[in-house]
């Protein structure tokens, strides 16, 4: 979630020791007086923290060794700077994309920058190997953003659920309705049933017209699944209007419960009763 700046565990790689790398981020004190600048790196050497106004003239202002973090102190004001660290060792050596620190009405931040402005902090897409200045990598037409958080399509393929089909156009959670128009809808792409009222996305949106958001449509008690199920209208709160809303009445329903240890005498209880809602699920 780029808002608390976590990732989805699935999307983590970890990256080979022989590809020099070297991830920085920073912090603002409470008090506004000092930037904590942290990075990783596989690089066991000298650092050098640079800082820029413009993102593109960048200056040295520190050099440490053989520490993953620098205290920098804020010692005049400033609408924004970038900061970036560059790892050095005889063998190898390597610089981390930028992080912008800037001023706000209650004081300084840090924001990691996200060039293409796709929601994907340009670290995260560094680490998954998606390209900083294209939304949509794989040109499916789903952000990088979308493919990470909201379809758990690949932003590096194309097609990554259904070979020759964009992931916009692919089902992933296979409920009849394409990962763009479950987009559209706010319904979930990978799960079939978003609302959990036993019917799919694609029934409701399809078939019934209800709500997938909303497990009971018309409001009157009864889950638009088990309206469904009874012969009811979904969208109908007095199905024969009679007066009573269709989950204030009741219908005789059987309900049988199958004992665990087959080795009992009775192994299966059957009972039928006048009852209200779905018995199935309301009875233990």
């Amino acid at each position: 979630d780029p808002s608390t700046g976590t990732y989805p565990d699935t999307h983590e790689e970890e990256t080979p020791e022989t590809t020099p790398v070297i991830y920085a981020f920073g912090n603002v004190n409470k008090d506004n007086t000092e930037i904590e600048i942290n990075w990783y790196s596989n690089i066991k050497g000298d650092y050098v923290i640079y800082e820029s106004s413009d993102n593109e003239n960048y200056e040295s202002t520190a050099i440490v060794s053989d520490e993953e973090s620098y205290t920098y102190p804020i010692t005049d004001n400033f609408d924004k700077k970038y900061f970036k660290v560059s790892a050095n060792s005889l063998e190898q050596s390597a610089v981390s994309l930028p992080f912008i620190v800037k001023r706000t009405s209650s004081g300084y931040i840090a924001e990691m920058l996200d060039t293409d402005e796709d929601k994907l902090a340009d670290l995260y897409e560094q680490m998954i190997s998606t390209d900083i200045n294209d939304e949509d990598t794989d040109d499916d037409t789903l952000t990088d953003y979308e493919e990470v958080y909201v379809t758990g399509t690949d932003p590096l393929v194309y097609d990554s659920v259904t070979e020759g089909l964009s992931d916009a156009d692919a089902d992933s959670d296979k409920d009849g309705l394409t990962n763009r128009r479950e987009i559209t809808l706010g319904t979930n792409p990978q799960k079939a049933d978003t609302d959990g009222d036993t019917l799919s996305d694609g029934d409701e949106v399809n078939v019934y017209h209800t709500d997938p958001l909303v497990p009971d449509t018309d409001g009157d008690g009864l889950s638009d699944g088990d309206e469904v199920m009874f012969g009811e209208d979904p969208l109908d709160e007095d199905g024969d209007d009679d007066g009573i809303p269709d989950g204030q009445e009741k219908r005789t329903q059987t309900f049988t419960h199958e004992v665990e240890n087959k080795d009992c005498a009775v192994t299966e209880v059957t009972v039928t009763m006048d009852a209200f809602g779905n018995i199935n699920n309301t009875t233990e």
